[in-house]
């Protein structure tokens, strides 16, 4: 049938289909989809560095206010007092100590006076503190300020560049007071800095113009002067100048909610930024990002299509070893395959032994296969022996009853036939020669009864008795009968056998048969007996009175429709009380 396969061909076809496939798709996906595959690697990779930098910043902030307001709830529960200098230098020393990324540590109560802690330990109490203006409203507010509140960012005397965080105590005497700290600039960008790729930078903006950190170490197109933090416009050469120009462009980079990407083109540089805004610690949103050289594009693309042909390389190579894979393991199968269609086919002779695998339960199977196909032959030895001297159909029932065989009630046709001038012959013939003419003879008689399903029950000197119907049934059996008959005469006018032209006469009758074994217990002969063989054998002798080669019973004639025959008449026959009434063929010839 066309449509099935080998499984040589559904292996190597199948494996072959799919690795091709996977090939393709490969292919497609790092070729012809480059440009989309680096923008969803840059979306995961900007993705994971901005949420990795926003958590790592979080922890370096976020101490910050942690300590202030642990410092205020020991305060607020009167556990360490402002009237206690050594006690109250001992806790702000122990959070300074916890938060080198800050300035120093201070407490003004609400007459404005400060007890400041710098790095150098050293205390300094100010009565009447500059720009009181500035802290004045937290005093004076009427409601409570539960939270760390970060200032705009101040230019202190000698350079230094700060971030005032400040935090509100309510004393337990009902006063007011205020923890106050500064976050160092310069030690910010020295942590942002550490945060950097080798083809990225970060950042942080105050707002959308102001640089509050970068790991940038671009220099500056004018000097800071007084002003706190740097405007990204006097930035020279460096890229966070551009990352708001005309020239941005959606660079379709599928971010989480919450991060915002665009890319900008500057002549053959492009420039990839991923933002993100916060506003956990100021008023003004800080804008927390990465940027992203397209330097970085052309390398991922170069690995990329570095990996695409090594992944074809080997998934050709994979599917050159499921090739040669596959039409071993289809050879064996073939094998096995065209064992059972021998067995079935009962060609035994055509099995070969399988040959040993290294692969144990290959090697299992061809050992099983060996000593089934071993047994297989042995057996098919037996019945062969046997069926020269048993009907196969006989043998092959007495094989599946244990060699016991019971008698057999049924309406059969029985079939005889015997050669003309038989003594004639033995007289012109030696032994040997007549010996070889009769197997010559029967070969062919045994051949053409068992293609309609006979059984030879007995070989009587030049004659042949048969049966159909028995033992396996045939609603035919009749017609069947016939069929070899007239293939038996038609052969005996047109062949010779052993050199030598023969005449044969056949008998047909249908009727109650018994058929079963007969003899000693220790041998025994498998026959039919009844009044309708002793009639058929009759009628085989009748054919010499009235010059025919076939006679038929009215019996049989009666199972046949359809067939033209030509009566003989009613004859009378030895040892039946009635006669009987025979026909042979319409158009049998002499």
């Amino acid at each position: 049938m066309s449509s099935r396969l080998s499984i040589t061909t559904l292996l190597s076809v199948g494996f072959g289909l799919l690795m091709m496939i996977a090939v393709i798709t490969v292919s497609l996906i790092g070729v012809s989809s480059t440009r989309k595959n680096m923008v969803n690697m840059m979306s995961q990779l900007g993705t994971l560095a901005l949420t990795s930098l926003q958590a790592q910043m979080h922890d370096y902030m976020q101490p910050v206010n942690s300590q202030l307001d642990y410092i205020a709830t020991l305060m607020q529960k009167g556990q360490v007092s402002p009237q206690a200098p050594e006690a109250l230098k001992a806790t702000l020393s122990g959070s300074l100590s916890a938060l080198p990324q800050v300035y120093g540590m201070a407490y003004i109560n609400d007459q404005y006076e400060m007890q400041a802690l710098h790095r150098d330990d050293a205390v300094r109490f100010t009565r009447n503190m500059n720009k009181p203006h500035r802290i004045e409203p937290y005093f004076s507010s009427p409601s409570r300020i539960e939270k760390a509140i970060w200032g705009d960012p101040e230019a202190l005397p000698g350079g230094a560049r700060v971030i005032p965080v400040t935090r509100m105590v309510y004393l337990p005497d009902g006063r007011k007071g205020m923890l106050l700290t500064a976050i160092d600039v310069a030690l910010l960008n020295e942590h942002i800095s550490q945060l950097s790729g080798k083809h990225s930078n970060t950042f942080m903006l105050l707002g959308r113009q102001k640089l509050l950190a970068s790991s940038f170490s671009l220099p500056l197109s004018e000097p800071l002067g007084d002003q706190p933090l740097a405007d990204i416009e006097s930035l020279a050469g460096n890229p966070l100048r551009l990352i708001w120009s005309e020239q941005a462009q959606d660079n379709d980079m599928q971010m989480p909610e919450g991060m915002l990407s665009h890319t900008v083109h500057q002549g053959e540089q492009s420039w990839i930024y991923i933002y993100t805004e916060t506003r956990n610690y100021s008023e003004v949103p800080i804008l927390l990002g990465m940027v992203v050289s397209g330097e970085q594009l052309s390398e991922e693309r170069n690995a990329l299509y570095l990996q695409v042909l090594f992944s074809v390389l080997m998934l050709l190579l994979f599917v050159a070893l499921c090739w040669l894979f596959s039409r071993r393991l289809g050879s064996r199968f073939s094998r096995i395959a065209q064992g059972f269609e021998a067995i079935r086919e009962s060609n035994l002779g055509q099995l070969t032994p399988m040959p040993p695998s290294r692969i144990i339960e290959f090697d299992q199977v061809s050992q099983a296969y060996n000593r089934m196909t071993e047994g297989l032959k042995q057996n098919q030895q037996m019945r062969d022996l046997f069926g020269q001297y048993v009907p196969k159909d006989i043998a092959l029932q007495l094989l599946r009853d244990g060699g016991q065989l019971a008698p057999q009630h049924a309406y059969a046709t029985i079939f005889f036939i015997d050669l003309e001038g038989f003594t004639s012959l033995s007289e012109r013939l030696s032994p040997e020669q007549l010996l070889t003419t009769l197997n010559a003879f029967f070969s062919m008689v045994a051949e053409e009864l068992e293609a309609q399903g006979g059984i030879i029950t007995q070989f009587q000197g030049d004659a042949v008795l048969a049966i159909f119907n028995i033992p396996n049934p045939q609603p035919d059996h009749a017609r069947r009968a016939l069929n070899a008959s007239r293939r038996i005469l038609l052969r005996t006018r047109s062949e010779q056998f052993n050199h030598q032209h023969l005449s044969c006469r056949i008998g047909l009758n249908s009727g109650e048969v018994i058929a079963g074994n007969v003899g000693a217990p220790k041998r025994q002969n498998y026959t039919v007996h009844g009044d309708a063989v002793n009639l058929a054998s009759r009628l085989e002798t009748l054919n010499k009175e009235y010059g025919t080669r076939l006679l038929l019973s009215a019996s049989t004639v009666e199972l046949l429709p359809g067939e033209r025959f030509r009566e003989i008449g009613e004859i009378a026959i030895r040892g039946k009380q009635q006669p009987v009434r025979v026909y042979t063929l319409a158009d049998a010839q002499p």
